[in-house]
């Protein structure tokens, strides 16, 4: 029963007090907002829920406003708070979807806090398109894996009450209810190909194979469970594969990594981007860790670069990095600057030269450009002392004073 879907979320999650329902006005979204009406009174003799509603007005169709009135007049009529975040997205063709997705999770993380949940009708038809995309795309192992049920935000928490719920059971409720929704027109249009999978593809599949959905549907189930007994392993290895340099950096040890399986290297490597909640590389980018990266000298800086990431390598370790710092460095006062000098390439601080004291802090080749190692003072036996400088944000990140090293 679809009821039982909403009084299982809220159930999931009994220290939140507050819901929001992602609310496009369209046919999955209205189910959703009906069904978490009636789950949060339910819910109400146990606890205090407050329900709220978020609709990203992107600007894009020319029945956007109609569509985000027709919201708000639902809401009125529901009792529910409706938040109305208006988006503006650049980009053309698979850039634009996945910046309209990022506007909008963008918006949703403006008012989520920690122990928020945020509600998604994300449903089963859903899934399989989603499969059948990265399947087309050439994508890795991963791909079965489909859209989770639920996940972290930056604040907050999102979870898909209706990925086992079929599109036809949703429309089925709505009917039934005499719901109202609105038609987004986009939804038609051929040139997107997740809608060429949903009016094409699919259905001529299903034709040929009429349990193609339930066929699915056990992959994905058993692909999850495989999933979440590697992670469970993968878990328990993790702290003895850590690498710490420079900064609080973590990287993966090549040296334990090598011990595995070929595929449990590659199974290790996906879960641990996925664990650090990161895109995954694609296939080309994937093939190239193990072909460039990995087999790479020591001493070379190789990197694979992919969606504003890039893959390094540093003490025999592989590192997650953002995209290379260009921002300008903030000024030191200056009473401070005049007193303090860069360490130069031959001068020493302590016996050890700024190439020496970049290794013996294990300073990563991508943090040196915005890291200034610089001098001055003296101590009380009249040693100088180094000083390790952010150029980000001027602050002080390490000291060397006397015989010892102090973090701050």
């Amino acid at each position: 029963m679809i009821k039982a879907k909403l009084e299982r979320a809220f159930a999931s999650y009994p220290d939140s007090s507050t819901f929001y329902v992602a609310y496009s006005g369209g046919l999955d979204s209205t189910v959703l907002l009906h069904l978490a009406k009636r789950a949060a009174k339910t819910q109400s003799s146990k606890r205090r829920i407050q329900l709220k509603a978020i609709h990203v007005h992107h600007g894009i169709s020319a029945h956007a406003d109609r569509w985000s009135e027709h919201c708000r007049a639902e809401c009125e009529r529901l009792d529910i708070p409706l938040i109305v975040e208006r988006v503006s997205i650049r980009g053309s063709g698979g850039s634009f979807e996945r910046a309209a997705r990022e506007a909008r999770y963008a918006a949703f993380n403006q008012y989520l806090s920690c122990r928020d949940v945020l509600l998604m009708a994300h449903h089963e038809d859903d899934q399989f398109e989603t499969i059948l995309m990265r399947l087309m795309r050439r994508g890795d192992g991963s791909l079965l894996a489909g859209i989770p049920e639920s996940r972290e935000l930056q604040s907050g928490v999102l979870f898909r009450p209706f990925l086992n719920v079929r599109r036809a059971d949703l429309e089925r409720y709505a009917v039934e209810h005499n719901l109202k929704w609105v038609e987004d027109d986009s939804n038609k249009a051929l040139c997107i190909a997740r809608n060429r999978i949903r009016h094409q593809v699919l259905p001529k599949l299903q034709k040929q194979e009429p349990q193609l959905f339930v066929i699915l549907a056990e992959l994905v189930h058993g692909h999850r469970r495989l999933n979440a007994l590697s992670s469970r392993l993968f878990k328990a290895l993790y702290p003895k594969m850590c690498v710490a340099v420079f900064n609080g950096e973590v990287g993966l040890s090549l040296k334990v990594l090598r011990l595995l399986e070929a595929e449990s290297q590659r199974d290790l490597l996906r879960w641990w981007l996925r664990d650090l909640a990161l895109a995954q590389p694609t296939a080309a980018s994937f093939e190239r860790v193990w072909n460039e990266l990995i087999p790479a000298k020591e001493d070379a800086q190789p990197r694979i670069d992919w969606a504003g990431l890039s893959l390094r390598r540093y003490a025999d370790a592989i590192f997650v990095v953002e995209s290379d710092f260009t921002g300008e460095s903030q000024s030191e006062d200056s009473d401070v600057a005049e007193s303090w000098g860069e360490l130069g390439k031959r001068e020493k601080i302590r016996g050890f030269t700024k190439k020496q004291w970049q290794k013996r802090l294990r300073i990563p080749p991508w943090q040196r450009p915005f890291l200034k190692v610089r001098y001055g003072g003296s101590s009380d036996v009249g040693a100088k002392i180094l000083d390790v400088i952010d150029m980000r944000n001027g602050r002080s990140i390490f000291t060397v004073a006397d015989s010892h090293i102090e973090e701050r």
